[in-house]
C-alpha cells in the first residue's frame, strides 16, 4: 500500500507539471515532446499502480496451545452410572438423576487445541434430560488468545415445553462481579463459596454457588404443589467439589396468591462412579 501512495503522489505532481508546461506558451512542437516524455513516464507508474493495490499479505497464523479443562472439571465432570437422589423439602417427591455418558473431546485446528466436555443426564422421576449446550465450538483466531477459565451451559429438555430450559450453571474465575448467559434470557451470577457445607447428614468441604434467573431449568413434577407456580423464576446452583450439584434453592412464585413459594432440592443419596 506504501507503493501505491507514493506512486499516487508522483502522478498528480506530474499531471500539475504537465499543466503547468501548457501554461508556459512553449512553441507547439517543444510541448509535444514535453508530452510525449510525460507519457513514457507515467503510463509504466499507471501500470504499476493499478497493478499494486493488492491487499497486503495477512500475518501467518502462530500455534497458540494446548487448553486444558481445569478446576470446573472437579465439580461437573462425572463417569456415566454416577448417580444422585434428590428430595423437594415442599413435597416429599424424589427425583433420581442419573448420568448417561459423560466425555471430553477437542477442538482441534493448525492454531489451538482447545478441551470441551460433553455429557447427558436423566431425570427418572420428573422425567428431564439435562445436556451440555454451545451455540458454537468454534475459537476464532487472535494472537493475543489468553483462555480465562471454563464455562458450562446445561439444556433441560422436557415433553411440556414449559420446563424446557437454558442455563449456564458454572463458570471460572469466580467473579462475583460478571454475569454470563446460555440463551440471552437466562442470566448467572457466581454467588459465593462456602466451606464445610452441612446439609442433611453430609458435610461439603467445599461448595460454589451460583444463581441463575430468570430460568426454568429446575425439576416441575405433577404435584399440585406446582400447579400454581411459575415455572420461571430464580435457581441457586450449590456444586459440591467431588459431588456435583448438592442443593437447589428455587425462588418459587405462586400466580395465584401473588406470594413467593420458595423450595429446594436438596441432595439425599448419591454415588460417583469412578
Amino acid at each position: 500500500m506504501k507503493h501505491l501512495l507514493t506512486g499516487l503522489i508522483f502522478l498528480t505532481w506530474g499531471c500539475t507539471a504537465q499543466a503547468q508546461t501548457w501554461e508556459t506558451g512553449l512553441d507547439k512542437k517543444t510541448n509535444i515532446i514535453i508530452g510525449k516524455w510525460w507519457l513514457i513516464i507515467l503510463l509504466p507508474l499507471s501500470i504499476f499502480i493499478i497493478t499494486g493495490c493488492e491487499p497486503d499479505e495477512p500475518e501467518p497464523q502462530k500455534y497458540l496451545g494446548k487448553f486444558y479443562i481445569g478446576e470446573m472439571r472437579n465439580y461437573t465432570f462425572f463417569k456415566p452410572g454416577s448417580m444422585w437422589v434428590y428430595e423437594c423439602d415442599s413435597t416429599g417427591e424424589l427425583d433420581t438423576q442419573v448420568m448417561l455418558k459423560c466425555y471430553t473431546w477437542w477442538i482441534s485446528t493448525d492454531y489451538i487445541d482447545y478441551e470441551v466436555m460433553s455429557f447427558q443426564r436423566k431425570s427418572r422421576n420428573e422425567g428431564s434430560l439435562y445436556s451440555d449446550f454451545a451455540a458454537t465450538y468454534n475459537i476464532p483466531y487472535s494472537a493475543n488468545f489468553k483462555k480465562e477459565g471454563d464455562w458450562l451451559n446445561v439444556e433441560k429438555s422436557h415433553n411440556n415445553i414449559n420446563r424446557n430450559g437454558i442455563d449456564q450453571v458454572f463458570f471460572t474465575p469466580y467473579d462475583t462481579t460478571k454475569e454470563f448467559s446460555a440463551d440471552g434470557a437466562s442470566h448467572t451470577k457466581y454467588v459465593k463459596l462456602i466451606t464445610n457445607y452441612k446439609m442433611n447428614n453430609f458435610t461439603f468441604d467445599t461448595v460454589r454457588v451460583f444463581k441463575a434467573g430468570v430460568s426454568s431449568a429446575h425439576p416441575i413434577t405433577n404435584h399440585p404443589f406446582y400447579k400454581n407456580l411459575y415455572p420461571y423464576t430464580n435457581i441457586e446452583y450449590y456444586f459440591a467439589k467431588n459431588v456435583g450439584i448438592v442443593q437447589l434453592k428455587i425462588t418459587g412464585f405462586n400466580f395465584n396468591t401473588n406470594a413467593d413459594k420458595n423450595h429446594n432440592w436438596n441432595l439425599k443419596y448419591y454415588k460417583i462412579i469412578n
